[in-house]
């Protein structure tokens, strides 16, 4: 087996996507505004399949139907998706993102009523140093400021992207709306008066991820999506190879003394332990939860057994989940593959934000195991882009409210 090499994905639209169909009812369909890494593996699997000889759509293997499985027979030598073949299931997928922008934490807050005078920002150090204070000394009779902007109005959250190089926030692809009759199912006809609308992302959209495998993808154009059999979904490809990553141990220690300064500006001495913020750049799926429900995170039991579900334990030993600002989504529905019925499983959305404590130790150590989790991201099915994590992202230290 080759060794795994990381590649930059970069999708131009060429026509309407349709990604992970948001139904807000039976007549109204909208696509997601990126595009998740399990469908960008699924695009993979239909252009390998498409392209093999020995591939019978009616034949399933492990009771599951399009599902790519090196055969190893003498067609499968020359094939320029063989090395793929062979380990498509090890290849790693990120999610791809408008542009390569990354989505704003769940700390991220603007002006309630857009003055245009502060922008977005950051509220995470000034929400860890209240907590902490509220924690070190639980008899003090105190109360953390409300946030407000300069114009003196107050701020509220705020949603979206944010371009990481300028760190300022960008706007989603543009959508276009196309509106069809529906068929009566019986008549098997236009059913008179009853409309539906579909909003996919307008073509030039533009997409950003990175996958990991043996050699990149033999391709210049993917079918992403739904509705790929009429003319959707087409998207054209180019491969790059990835660029190294900033060092993780320079983030933490500008993370660690920016959360100083914030300490100091609610009264508080230095802290004894080392605080490391992941940030969720895609929804991380929990594992499995007693009782089926991971509520009431601020009690110190229930952020024990999220960071369990989580898999935090196995990568940062010893490490406490200190600080949980997340949010929650529950998802299931019917499998492709074989058909059968995924169970309903807990999800955390993009953009939350876990604080683990740790005793200090060693620097380069810790470096290590944060470029680790960076890679390998967090909770179940990192392979297919769920759980990627951004470690004290710079994000959270220049744009920090003052």
């Amino acid at each position: 087996m080759g060794e795994l090499k990381r590649f930059v994905l970069r999708l131009t639209a060429r026509s309407p996507l349709l990604i992970g169909d948001r139904r807000a009812d039976t007549q109204y369909t909208e696509s997601l505004d990126h595009i998740p890494g399990s469908r960008l593996r699924a695009a993979f699997a239909r252009a390998i399949l498409s392209d093999c000889p020995l591939f019978d759509p009616a034949e399933a293997r492990d009771g599951r139907r399009w599902w790519v499985v090196y055969q190893g027979r003498p067609e499968c030598e020359g094939c320029p998706w063989a090395t793929w073949c062979r380990q498509f299931e090890e290849i790693r997928f990120t999610q791809a993102t408008p542009g390569g922008a990354r989505i704003l934490p769940l700390t991220a807050m603007g002006c309630k009523v857009d003055c245009g005078r502060s922008g977005v920002m950051d509220t995470l150090l000034r929400r860890l140093a209240w907590q902490q204070r509220l924690r070190e000394r639980p008899d003090e009779d105190w109360q953390p400021p409300r946030f407000n902007c300069v114009c003196g109005g107050r701020l509220e959250n705020r949603g979206g992207w944010y371009d990481p190089r300028a760190a300022r926030p960008v706007s989603g692809p543009r959508r276009q709306a196309f509106t069809r009759l529906m068929i009566d199912p019986i008549r098997g006809a236009a059913a008179q008066g009853q409309l539906y609308t579909l909003l996919p992302i307008a073509p030039g959209a533009e997409f950003t991820a990175q996958v990991e495998a043996p050699a990149p993808p033999p391709c210049a154009e993917l079918r992403v999506g739904a509705r790929t059999t009429t003319g959707w979904g087409r998207c054209a490809v180019v491969v790059t190879e990835a660029d190294e990553s900033e060092d993780v141990g320079e983030r933490i220690g500008r993370f660690q003394a920016a959360l100083e300064a914030a300490r100091q500006a609610a009264g508080l001495g230095p802290a004894r332990d080392v605080y490391l913020a992941l940030t969720l750049l895609s929804p991380a799926l929990v594992g499995p939860l007693p009782d089926g429900s991971p509520a009431q995170l601020g009690a110190a039991e229930s952020r024990a057994i999220l960071a369990a579900a989580l898999g935090l334990d196995r990568l940062f030993p010893g490490a406490e989940l200190a600080h949980a600002f997340t949010g929650y989504e529950v998802k299931g529905g019917w499998r492709l593959s074989d058909g059968g019925w995924a169970e309903s499983r807990h999800y955390l959305v993009a953009g939350s934000v876990l604080v683990l404590r740790l005793r200090p130790g060693d620097a380069g150590e810790l470096a290590e195991r944060c470029a680790r989790a960076e890679r390998l991201g967090i909770g179940e099915r990192t392979e297919d882009g769920f759980g990627q994590v951004e470690v004290c992202a710079s994000y959270h230290v220049s744009e920090a409210v003052r």
